[in-house]
Formats: C-alpha cells, sequence, structure tokens
C-alpha cells in the first residue's frame, strides 16, 4: 500500500516539477493520475497574508509566481480604470460639494452653495473627513493578499461536474422612464388647447392626447383608475410599454461537487478524515489578533480548483477561478445505516462541497489580448 500511495505522490508532483513541494492528502490513496484512474481534481488552499498559520507550512506570494486563477483575471475582470478610491482628497472634496450644489439646484431645495457648504460644514471640514474616508475607501478597493500552503487535496472526478453561466436582466419601459415629458410629447400640440381652450377636442384619432388627458384626470381624481385605458379600449387602441431588456449583472458561478467515499483501510479512513478537516478548517475565519479579543475575525481562505487529466490540466474542460467555500455536507450514514468498522469510522461517508467563485467572468476572460480566441487543438486550458 505504501509503495502505491508514493508511486500516486510522485505522479500528482510532475505536474508543479517540484518548485510547491506540496503535501497532498488523497482519495482515493493510490491510483490517481495512473491509468486506473487518469481524471481527477486538484484543490489548492490560499490563506490571506493576515491570518495565522504555521508559517512553514505556506508558500509566500513573492517570486512571480501566479497564485491563483483568480490572479490572472484581476486586469481582466477589473479594468484599470480610475475609481472613487483614485481620487485625492481635494478631488473628492470637489466632486461631494458639486453633488451637494447639483442635487439643491435639482429639487429646488435651497441655494446651491449654500446647501452644499451647508452638507460638508464648511470646506475644512469636508476636506479632513473626506480625506479619511479616502483612505478607507482605498482598504475597501484593495484585493486581499493570499499565500498559497504547501497542502493540497486531491481526489477522483465527481459524477457531477455543471458550469452554469447566469446573466441578470430587467425588464424597463422606456415609456415610463420618459416619465411626464413623453406623456406630454405623446399628447403633442392639443393637450394645451385641450386643458386651456373653449373649443371641445376630437381625442378619437389621437391617442396620445386621449392618453394625456387621461392621465391628468386621473392624477387629479376627476376619474378612477383605469380610466385611460378603458378610455383607448374604446377606440380599439391599447398602450405599448415599449420594454426592453436591461442587463443589470452577471452572477457568479457556483459549484458543487458530490463524493462518496468508502475507506478500504484505517489508513484511508485517517485519509478521509483529514481531507474533511481540512476543508472545514480553510472555509473558516480566524480570530484577528489575540484571542483575547475577539471583536474581528480574519476571512476564511480561498480554494483554486483544477481539473486533471494524467499529469496536466484538462484542456476541455473549463477553468474555475478561485472560490470560496460556502457550504458542506457531510453524511456520515450515506449507506441508509450507519456501520462503522472496528476502529469506528464509518464504513461509507458522502461529502458535499459548496463553492462560489470570488470573480465575475467577462467576456474579455474568454480572448487573448487582441480580442480573438485561439481555435487551434492544443490551445491550452481556458475559463
Amino acid at each position: 500500500m505504501a509503495s502505491s500511495r508514493n508511486r500516486s505522490s510522485s505522479q500528482l508532483n510532475k505536474l508543479e516539477g517540484g518548485k510547491y513541494n506540496f503535501n497532498r492528502l488523497n482519495y482515493p490513496s493510490d491510483g490517481l493520475a495512473s491509468e486506473k484512474i487518469p481524471n481527477y481534481i486538484i484543490f489548492y488552499i490560499n490563506v490571506p497574508e493576515s491570518a495565522t498559520y504555521n508559517k512553514n507550512t505556506a508558500r509566500s506570494s513573492d517570486g512571480g509566481v501566479e497564485l491563483s486563477n483568480s490572479d490572472k483575471l484581476t486586469s481582466k475582470t477589473r479594468g484599470n480604470n480610475p475609481t472613487i478610491a483614485s481620487l485625492t482628497p481635494e478631488q473628492m472634496t470637489v466632486a461631494y460639494l458639486g453633488y451637494a450644489a447639483a442635487q439643491s439646484f435639482m429639487t429646488g431645495q435651497g441655494n446651491p452653495i449654500t446647501q452644499a457648504t451647508k452638507a460638508g460644514r464648511g470646506l475644512l471640514g469636508v476636506g479632513l473627513r473626506v480625506g479619511a474616508v479616502s483612505s478607507m475607501l482605498q482598504t475597501i478597493e484593495k484585493k486581499p493578499k493570499y499565500n498559497r500552503i504547501r497542502s493540497a487535496i486531491a481526489m477522483y472526478m465527481p459524477d457531477t461536474i455543471v458550469h452554469s453561466f447566469a446573466h441578470d436582466y430587467d425588464v424597463a419601459s422606456i415609456r415610463d422612464a420618459a416619465g411626464n415629458l413623453g406623456l406630454a410629447a405623446r399628447g403633442g400640440e392639443g393637450l394645451f388647447d385641450a386643458v386651456f381652450g373653449d373649443t371641445p377636442v376630437n381625442v378619437a384619432n389621437n391617442p396620445g392626447l386621449a392618453e394625456a388627458l387621461g392621465r391628468i384626470g386621473e392624477g387629479t381624481g376627476l376619474v378612477g383608475r383605469n380610466f385611460t385605458e378603458l378610455a383607448l379600449r374604446g377606440e380599439g387602441k391599447a398602450i405599448n410599454p415599449q420594454l426592453e431588456m436591461v442587463y443589470k449583472q452577471t452572477r457568479n458561478r457556483g459549484f458543487i461537487f458530490n463524493f462518496k467515499m468508502q475507506p478500504r483501510s484505517s489508513l484511508e479512513s485517517r485519509n478521509i478524515k483529514n481531507i474533511i478537516r481540512e476543508f472545514k478548517r480553510y472555509s473558516a475565519p480566524s480570530l484577528a489578533g489575540q484571542q483575547e479579543d475577539a471583536s474581528y475575525f480574519t476571512i476564511p481562505g480561498q480554494f483554486d480548483i483544477q481539473f486533471m487529466f494524467r499529469n496536466e490540466e484538462n484542456r476541455f474542460i473549463g477553468r474555475i477561478s478561485s472560490c470560496i467555500l460556502e457550504a458542506i455536507d457531510i453524511d456520515y450514514v450515506s449507506s441508509g445505516q450507519f456501520a462503522t468498522f472496528d476502529d469506528g469510522s464509518p464504513v461509507e461517508i458522502s461529502l458535499q462541497l459548496r463553492f462560489v467563485e470570488v470573480d465575475t467572468l467577462t467576456k474579455e476572460v474568454f480572448e487573448d489580448d487582441n480580442g480573438g480566441v485561439n481555435n487551434s487543438y492544443n490551445d491550452g486550458p481556458s475559463f
């Protein structure tokens, strides 16, 4: 058993060329990366630099080595355009006062300059507060730095691997967006004459005017709800809401992996126990600072997931960006009846891991630097 396990670890370490010297927890304990189990999955673990951990078990992020898939996406998904966090306190002060003045002008509430000055309690006060907030915004903008620990987990390929891309859209009405300005435009010149003139107005062939008059009547309480729609219906007309689909956001992808583990030895039982403990350990936060002061947490670690074929990353399965481990479900009675070996270890354990990507994938992620795609057979792994 030991020799088979060593061969398996040796085969897995070929991928990294020995530069990381990973200590791997494997399930099954042997056979991964061999002809027997050519397809497998590796979970690499990254912990925040501020987290407490054994420095001997972690690799520094220095040295120009790409720690994670997320690092490879940063420039593409976040862009290089200036953000509010890049403004100086003076620039933010001017922007803030300009906003306060514009808001006062649009709402008609008070003198714009007076309102802007009051809102900031004087230029000096605004400058001091904006300077403090500006430094806080820098921390909001900044992405935490991570170290990759020397432990990795390699497991057989799960039976289900689903990559779902989902985008959220809202339905927006151009008519509603135009508001009263649009309503007045649809009513045309006849609207003024209809309201203030002495001559009766024929709205039979002018649905825009009929709608405008109907809405005015509803708004003033002269008529009840739905008067406009019913009046247009009598003329064989209906309001077109002019709906458009408006893009809102792309959801962060989620991934669910199910593993069924049946230990064949006490050694493999310990391996399974350690694998589960590592997932739980690095998905949990740690206390920041001294344990006597539990006011803050240090955020949990992140995981990089690679799909492997023999000793190489599988170029036919889409890459996954760095993920947080959102949930872990462990079933110690997955066989339907609780049973253990002589040492008390369960004969079967089911493990479900639910991951969520930390990056939003944009079109640029799937393109090369020239905005194209490589369609060759050996183009390598891609997202």
